[in-house]
């Protein structure tokens, strides 16, 4: 599983920074900030607050239908918002120094990019200290892809009977080099 977090909405970036995210370390977890302003989706006149983890979300489904897993779901523009929360005088929060400091702190960032529009900013998971092996999101999607695609691409075989040949065997072996060659030549295992 992956779990897309928010944050919770009206912080501001000193307390983006102050949140002890220890509780939450995980490399099945991100966690993204500030919340987006958007039109009301049910024709109604007036603007809308939405959570930053559905344009995560929607990010990794574009990736999956344009390029693949394998590709991060960052520096993807956010089509529906048009700005995201702002200080209590209306100016920005996000400046470079900030976006910086929530990346050190694995917090992903929705931010206005100067004529880019509103971007994803960064794909990190809340990986624990010393994880080495899992950091950003397209990694854990990957493995994600890979465990249940064999679940079910295996299950065929669990009562299957094993012959003196080894043709089961064989079979599954020849399965399983298909889909990783296939994942391999997009990317994927790089």
């Amino acid at each position: 599983r992956l779990a897309s977090m928010d944050a919770a909405f009206g912080n501001d970036v000193s307390e983006m920074l102050a949140v002890d995210t220890t509780t939450y370390r995980s490399n099945a977890a991100a966690l993204y900030y500030p919340w987006l302003k958007g039109p009301k989706l049910d024709g109604t006149s007036g603007d809308k607050w939405f959570p930053p983890s559905i344009a995560a979300l929607g990010a990794c489904s574009h990736v999956d239908r344009n390029e693949g897993t394998q590709k991060a779901p960052a520096n993807i523009a956010v089509p529906f918002a048009y700005d995201v929360e702002r200080n209590t005088d209306g100016s920005k929060m996000l400046t470079d120094t900030a976006r910086g400091s929530l990346a050190a702190k694995q917090i992903n960032v929705i931010a206005p990019i100067t004529n880019e529009g509103l971007k994803i900013y960064d794909a990190q998971l809340l990986f624990p200290v010393g994880e080495t092996r899992l950091r950003f999101i397209h990694e854990r999607r990957v493995v994600n892809l890979v465990y249940h695609s064999a679940r079910l691409g295996f299950n065929w075989a669990v009562f299957q009977t094993v012959d003196p040949q080894g043709r089961l065997f064989r079979d599954l072996v020849s399965a399983g080099q298909n889909f990783c060659r296939s994942l391999y030549r997009a990317g994927a295992l790089y």
